[in-house]
């Protein structure tokens, strides 16, 4: 580990001097140093302004295989993938009889099981329940039930004598990942994936005369469309078709309400599998089923508070804000498509200090660890010099003094 740059000394005297390194530059490590004033401990802030534009060409298998590898990226549900039911709140399975969930459930606050069987889907392994509060089994009603495949919670572990744990029991112990950490990045991804245009030829309409949703998508790979609330609200039934063998199916529901779907049946075509069917709600506050349908896909609503009733099915996984009311039937199949994922930031041009002479006099690092030179300008605030070498407008800003770094 580096020691702190105050201790660091000098070992040439090259006051005044911003060396600039270039890792990953095909003419080698060192490309110049650029004349920089000097920069005294008492406070004198440098600003250093950068744009990812090139000033000359960068070797193009490099950054052939650099985008190349970026567009292959799918965007990542984190944690979140490895289970049927995803909750940053509460997850209660004690309202009603007949239900059941095949897979994990992770809950940042208390899972609350009555009346239910749960079980590890094939694949999964323990624990099968995740919770960042307390667990409650056979609570409140005394109705009993089953999870196998054990439980992990950091608060405690309430068990009735009528419910069964099968597995291995972990109070007081943390999830083992930050619920509020996924959810940001969950919430992230699903702004993304609602603002991705619809599908040239994709189409999502009220047919008038069965009232029911039809969404028809031709192409291969992903097909995204735009659906309004109230066409969903309105569907008396839910078709979608894919043309082409291993598509998927992103559907974007626009509302920052509570999406109420009382639709009777789903059908999907030859061509659509759960495992490649997401509903997106990026900004819905909830989601309430009020009827038994067979839902499937995944369903991603980082915001919204999710109920239901008359025991809707699901063959797919449930990610939500809350859910306290579940009369859902959950049966995983997970996600296995490719859809688009953040840019990662830019962390390939960094400026940091180098060493103090016995002047007091800093000297700052700019190190490139890219493929491609980079147009850079920078500028002493406190000073009447600048590098001349800035050869088009810049970009990003950032300025350093001995107290840290911040966005200009």
């Amino acid at each position: 580990m580096a020691a702190p740059f105050a201790a660091l000394t000098c070992e040439r005297s090259r006051s005044g001097l911003l060396d600039i390194e270039s890792l990953g530059h095909p003419d080698g490590d060192r490309v110049g140093w650029v004349r920089q004033a000097r920069l005294l401990i008492g406070g004198i802030v440098v600003a250093l302004v950068a744009t990812a534009a090139a000033m000359g060409s960068p070797t193009e298998p490099r950054r052939a295989a650099r985008i190349a590898a970026a567009q292959a990226g799918c965007g990542s549900l984190g944690a979140a993938a490895d289970f049927t039911v995803f909750s940053d709140g509460v997850f209660d399975a004690s309202k009603g009889s007949g239900t059941s969930v095949s897979g994990r459930i992770a809950a940042a606050g208390d899972v609350t099981l009555d009346a239910i069987s749960v079980g590890p889907a094939p694949g999964d392994g323990p624990p099968t329940v995740v919770t960042g509060a307390n667990f409650h089994g056979g609570r409140p009603g005394g109705s009993g039930g089953t999870l196998n495949g054990g439980v992990r919670a950091r608060g405690t572990i309430d068990q009735a004598p009528n419910f069964t744990i099968n597995g291995t029991q972990e109070p007081h112990t943390a999830p083992g990942f930050s619920f509020a950490d996924e959810f940001a990045a969950l919430a992230a991804l699903s702004d993304l994936w609602g603002s991705q245009p619809a599908t040239p030829g994709a189409t999502a309409a009220l047919n008038i005369y069965s009232h029911a949703l039809e969404l028809h998508g031709p192409a291969d790979g992903l097909n995204v469309f735009h659906v309004g609330a109230a066409d969903l609200a309105a569907a008396a039934g839910i078709v979608i078709t894919l043309d082409k063998p291993g598509a998927t199916a992103l559907i974007d529901v626009s509302t920052d309400t509570v999406l109420t779907v009382s639709a009777q049946y789903l059908n999907l075509s030859a061509n659509v599998s759960a495992d490649r069917l997401v509903w997106n709600l990026p900004l819905a506050s909830g989601l309430n089923v009020t009827h038994g349908i067979a839902f499937k896909g995944l369903i991603l609503a980082p915001h919204a508070t999710v109920t239901s009733a008359g025991h809707p099915q699901l063959d797919g996984q449930l990610i939500a804000a809350d859910v306290p009311g579940s009369e859902w039937v959950l049966r995983r199949a997970a996600f296995s498509g490719c859809l688009p994922a953040p840019t990662p930031p830019d962390t390939t041009l960094t400026l940091g200090p180098r060493c103090i002479d016995g002047a007091g006099n800093l000297t700052m690092r700019l190190r490139n660890t890219g493929d491609h030179v980079r147009d850079v300008r920078w500028d002493d605030l406190n000073g009447p010099s600048s590098a001349p070498s800035a050869s088009r407008p810049a970009t990003t800003t950032s300025s350093t003094s001995r107290t840290g770094t911040r966005a200009a």
